[in-house]
């Protein structure tokens, strides 16, 4: 879908001019509903069965103002209106799929599931080579909302053989959402140039096998997000009496739930992965020699995840049973605010802003029953996150009050649940949690801000939480479970005044804050719990605890210049630099093992660097008129790790 105005197509050989007393508007709309439902199913002696579903959907929104530059007069493509220009792309995709397969057998039933969608669908809106006068708002939008939800269901059930039943569900939602101004000389009452993206995806599935002789069951899922998101003013004028806006913002939600299921008279395997990964990018720019005059300027990228989840779950019965289960809930998303290489002026504030939070759950459940039966469960919830909120190399900053500001959320939780019962039983279950994150405010080059009279604040924040439990329970005449749980955080917060800078302002603040925190878990529930019983019964567990602050900084850098004053005879300046690394860490973990051989043992593994750095560099000069100076850095770590374990011996 287009809608074009274009000095540069095929319609319009000259240069475009348009005068309205009203609004000028250019909309382009993308709408999608797509329900898909497949299904097999076979019966006899011997059976297959499948149902296979794909689709992918790679449309386009655009909505475009286009001039090919000036004309030999020096003439741009000219738009002129008393009200607003609107120029908005919009996508809307609702996609559903439903996948079945059974098969019914005397001696070998097979069945198969399987359902893919894809969505990399484009919306993009641009005003290039442009030339407006606009009494009211010019606003350049690309919006998308996607939603992908699938569930698959196979079953396959022998009456005398072997059965074996597979589903597979996977949904991606990426391409790209663009906003922006280039090459364009637009002078308006208000300015906005604005992407963002709102997705859903969603994957179900389950596998159920039978069989006399053996049943082997698997379910996969895997939801997939990662759409650029991009706002930019490239290499033109805009002035405005009020605000200039330059937003991206990403809203992602994802889950992927798999259920294995075995039940045989010998060998029966069931086992499920589960797999969600959100790999957004929002990214809000001024480059390329823009030059902004307005009321106010704020450039702001925001990515949010209220969820990304993964469960999975594996049971197997038989004379030998058999379960593995696997869910891994992953974030890597880019939130990205800068401006580049441009001049900025504003009578009011110039905000600077990259914001981020994340929450990754994973959920792996597994039993296994039989003469013989074994488990395995894996669940992994991490997160690689860059918030960066950045000024680089203006030509010149001129504000009435500045701030810069990056702040980051990561918050990750496994959960697993091992069981096993048999003759000769064993369990493992085994829960990890990763954050690691570069959380940036800066202001770099050699220039000039010039803030006098007002506030300039650079701040970066960032907070990392963790948690979850391991339980891995085991009965049996001969076995061991086995629980571990490993944490690890990565965290990097910076927030600096460059080198060379030069700065001046009624107050400076420049704050850097690293948090970490790792409560005990909800009810008092221990956060790794292994336990066995039988006549042998060897149960072992522990967690493993890593928090990295390798950096907390806060500082103004190498041969620059700050000074700070005020007007008014009793008006005080205020200097304040401060940088804080607080690092909270609590966990229990039990053993628990009971026969006539028994043995526990339960161990927690700790490992803390905390780096906090406040400086000013050298030959760096700071001047406060009259005021207060006020500079700390610290470090604060608190761990609280207990541990029990039981062994009782029956004879």
């Amino acid at each position: 879908t287009h809608c074009i105005s274009s000095a540069a197509s095929d319609v319009y050989k000259r240069q475009v001019l348009i005068n309205a007393g009203g609004d000028v508007s250019l909309n382009s709309s993308d709408e999608l509903e797509v329900d898909i439902t497949t299904g097999g199913f076979a019966a006899g002696g011997g059976a297959v069965g499948a149902g296979i579903a794909v689709l992918n959907v790679n449309t386009g929104s655009t909505a475009q103002a286009v001039g090919t530059g000036a004309d030999v007069h020096g003439i741009l493509p000219r738009i002129t209106a008393g009200g607003g220009v609107n120029i908005n792309a919009f996508s809307s995709h609702m996609l559903t799929g439903d996948s079945y397969a059974g098969t019914i057998a005397g001696t070998v039933a097979l069945s198969a599931d399987v359902i893919v969608v894809n969505d990399t669908s484009r919306t993009k809106a641009f005003a290039d080579g442009q030339k407006m006068t606009v009494g009211g708002l010019v606003n350049v939008g690309a919006d998308a909302k996607r939603t992908a939800k699938l569930k698959g269901f196979g079953a396959a059930v022998s009456l005398f053989g072997v059965g074996a039943g597979a589903s597979v569900a996977t949904a991606t939602i990426g391409g790209a959402i663009d906003a922006y101004i280039k090459n364009s000389d637009i002078g308006a009452g208000a300015v906005t140039v604005s992407a963002s993206s709102d997705d859903k995806a969603t994957a179900e599935a389950i596998a159920a096998s039978g069989g006399l002789g053996a049943a082997i069951s698997g379910a996969a899922t895997i939801a997939t997000i990662d759409p650029t998101v991009t706002a930019t003013v490239d290499n033109a004028i805009l002035t405005a009496g009020n605000a200039v806006e330059v937003l991206a913002t990403a809203k992602s939600e994802a889950s992927t739930d798999s259920i294995g299921v075995a039940v045989a008279g010998g060998l029966a395997v069931g086992g499920s992965g589960a797999d969600t990964t959100i790999a957004t990018k929002a990214k809000a720019s001024i480059i390329n020699g823009a030059n902004i005059t307005a009321g106010s300027i704020k450039v702001a990228a925001l990515t949010s995840t209220p969820s990304a989840k993964a469960k999975s779950l594996g049971a197997a019965g038989a004379l030998v049973g058999l379960t593995a289960t696997v869910s891994t809930a992953e974030n890597k998303a880019e939130t990205l605010a800068n401006v580049t290489g441009s001049t900025l002026k504003a009578t009011g504030l110039v905000n600077v802003d990259a914001m981020s939070s994340t929450l990754q759950n994973a959920d792996a459940s597994g039993l296994a029953l039989g003469f013989v039966a074994a488990g395995f469960n894996d669940s992994t919830a991490k997160s690689n996150t860059k918030t960066q909120a950045t000024l680089t190399g203006l030509t010149s900053l001129k504000a009435g009050s500045l701030t810069v500001n990056a702040n980051g959320t990561d918050d990750n939780t496994a959960v697993v649940v091992a069981g096993s019962g048999g003759l000769v039983a064993g369990s493992a279950a085994s829960g990890t949690t990763r954050a690691d994150s570069n959380t940036k405010a800066a202001i770099d080059g050699t220039f000039t801000a010039d803030i006098t009279g007002g506030d300039a604040q650079l701040s970066a924040a960032h907070l990392s939480k963790f948690g979850g439990t391991v339980d891995s329970t085991q009965a049996s005449l001969i076995g061991g479970s086995g629980a571990a749980m490993k944490h690890t955080v990565v965290s990097d917060v910076d927030a600096h005044l460059g080198d060379g800078m030069r700065l001046y302002a009624a107050n400076l603040t420049i704050d850097a804050q690293n948090r970490t925190v790792n409560p005990f878990a909800a009810g008092g529930a221990f956060n790794v719990n292994s336990a066995s019983g039988g006549l042998a019964n060897l149960p072992a567990g522990g967690a493993t605890v890593t928090i990295h602050h390798n950096t907390t900084n806060a500082s103004i850098g190498a041969n620059s210049a700050v000074h700070l004053m005020t007007s008014g005879a009793s008006a005080l300046s205020t200097l304040k630099m401060s940088a804080m690394s607080d690092i909270v860490s609590q966990q229990k973990v039990k053993i628990d093992s009971g026969g006539a051989i028994a043995l526990a043992n339960a161990d927690i593994k700790t490992g803390v660097i905390s780096n906090t750095s406040l400086s000013v560099g050298d030959k760096a000069q700071v001047i406060v008129d009259k005021g207060d100076v006020v500079m700390n850095a610290w470090s604060a770590v608190s761990y609280t790790h207990l541990r029990a374990h039981e062994t009782r011996h029956d004879l």
